[in-house]
């Protein structure tokens, strides 16, 4: 007869006490189930890790793109450095060829300059030297005839 449950007894005895009860309790209270924990209610779990990564995760971020900023400023000004000077080698080779440029005209100016060259050639097209003209000051003013 372990089996019956008798309300009359005091005590139920151990086939009948359930867990989460104390042992003080009454066969009042032993009708009714009370759990000993508290039933959570859980939210979706895609929400949960969602709030979970997006709030953990900008600290992180924030402090990976620090350095990385840095890297990338460093290397803009680190490639506009190289390529100025590039660009003011390609400027020194330009001037450097200007000037001997104009070096070579200049030469090739004197030489064209020079009297006994212009003498010869002026023989060579049959030029004559002009008439020497002698240029007086005067204080008055004449007029043309």
């Amino acid at each position: 007869m372990d089996d019956y449950y008798d309300p009359e007894a005091s005590d139920p005895g151990p086939a009948y006490s359930r867990v989460g009860y104390s042992d003080e309790a009454t066969l009042e209270d032993a009708g009714t189930f009370q759990p000993r924990f508290r039933v959570v209610v859980r939210r979706a779990a895609m929400a949960t890790a969602k709030q979970a990564t997006t709030g953990s995760l900008h600290f992180p971020v924030a402090l990976a793109a620090i350095p990385v900023v840095c890297l990338l400023v460093y290397i803009m000004f680190w490639t506009l450095s190289m390529r100025g000077g590039f660009y003011r080698s390609q400027l020194e080779r330009q001037i450097q060829h200007e000037r001997v440029v104009r070096a070579e005209l200049e030469a090739e100016l004197n030489r064209k300059r020079a009297p006994g060259l212009i003498g010869v050639r002026a023989k060579q097209l049959d030029m004559v030297r002009p008439e020497r003209r002698v240029f007086a000051w005067t204080t008055a003013i004449q007029s043309a005839p």
